[in-house]
Parts: structure tokens; sequence; C-alpha cells
């Protein structure tokens, strides 16, 4: 076994040599001799890599799978937490708009002038334009309840009374709630990842010397 890497390598010496002078011909054949070059010392490579290391890389093949199914895991989690965060980090000043303007027992009035008002609506406009442009299921359950397209759609076109005060401080208890989890799990988020990274990683050094790294994360054509 101490020479089994030399041994690997001089399988595939001996395949080269073969189609070398099976193929020493016109110049014409070059394209397709270098094509068939190729395929033979593939071949004869991943043969004798399963001959000698045959369980091991299978062993090695499958950890990485689990690796890459992780990363495809948390990828797309990390996204979805990172635009639900940015979009509730949008619906937090207008809630607060909102709750203090309520908490004076008056209707907000819609059509006011109103330099803060005016903000607020532009803020909630911007909001809608952004919750039309990320689909529901582009958005994690824990921040839904702060990101209801009707409700924002009623705030902005509607003129919000004490009445709605109760579901305003709902939903801002929401947003308080998601803003502060949201930091923490996208900090785990990027620490799992990392540690699948360095997971894989780690696969590809147990590579023995003189196999490609490759023959982990491909099948065998052979």
């Amino acid at each position: 076994m101490g020479n089994a890497p030399a041994d690997v390598l001089a399988i595939v010496l001996v395949a080269t040599c073969c189609v070398v002078v099976a193929h020493g011909g016109p110049a014409s054949s070059l394209r397709r001799s270098t094509s068939l070059l190729r395929q033979v010392q593939e071949s004869a490579l991943e043969r004798a890599v399963r001959e000698t290391y045959g369980d091991l890389i299978d062993s090695l093949r499958g950890r990485y799978q689990e690796t890459v199914s992780a990363m495809a895991t948390l990828r797309p989690l990390y996204k979805r937490l990172e635009t639900s965060a940015l979009l509730v980090d949008m619906a937090i000043d207008p809630i607060f708009y909102l709750e203090d303007a309520l908490k004076q027992a008056e209707p907000v009035d819609t059509s006011s002038q109103d330099e803060t008002h005016q903000a607020f609506l532009d803020e909630v406009s911007l909001l809608l334009e952004a919750l039309d442009e990320v689909p529901q299921d582009g958005i994690v359950a824990s921040a839904r309840p702060c990101l209801c397209r009707d409700f924002w759609l009623r705030m902005l076109t509607s003129s919000a009374t004490p009445d709605d005060l109760p579901e305003v401080v709902l939903v801002m208890d929401a947003c308080l709630d998601f803003d502060e989890i949201a930091r923490d799990r996208m900090a785990k988020v990027t620490r799992a990842s990392r540690l699948v990274q360095q997971a894989r990683d780690h696969l590809l050094l147990q590579v023995p010397d003189g196999v490609p790294p490759s023959v982990v994360h491909r099948p065998f054509n052979t």
C-alpha cells in the first residue's frame, strides 16, 4: 500500500503510451487522438483509483455529498433571513409612527401634508414595492406577521383609527421580536456554513497523494 500512488501513476503512464503509439499518425488526427488520450487517461486513472482506494473514495464521496446538501440548505436559508431582516427594518419606523399617532386617540389623516406623515407614506410605499418583488416563500415565517401586504396597503390608503391600535401593536411587537432574533439566526447560519466548508476542505485533504481531489465530487466513469 505504501507504493500505491506510484502504482496508480504507472498505470496511467502505460495507458498514455499505448494511445500515443496507436495514434501517432497524421496531424489531422491530432484532435481526435488528444480527446481519446484524455478519455483513456481518465479511465485508467479511475480504474486504478477504484482498485486501490475504492472504499475510501466511496466514503469520502458520501460525506462530501452530505456537505453539498448542507450548503444547499444553508445558502437559501441565509438569503431568506437576510431579505426578511431588510424588509422588517423598512417596517419599523412606519409602525412606530402609527403607534405614536394612534395613541393620541385620533385617526391618522392620510391626506396630511405634514412632513413626518409624508415620510411615513414614502416609507410604506417603498415597503410595498419591495414586498411586490419578494415571493411569500422568500420571507421566513417568523417575519411574515410584520410584512402582511394587506395591512400595510390599508395603512397607506385608509385613515387608520384608534380601533386599529391593537393590530398595530401586534405588528410592532412582531417586528421588534424578529429584529432581535434575526441577527442571531444569521450569525448561526454563517457559523454553520463555515463549519460545513471546513469539513468539506478537510475531506479533500484526505484524498490520497497522486489521486485528483475531483474524484470526491464527481462519479467514476468506469
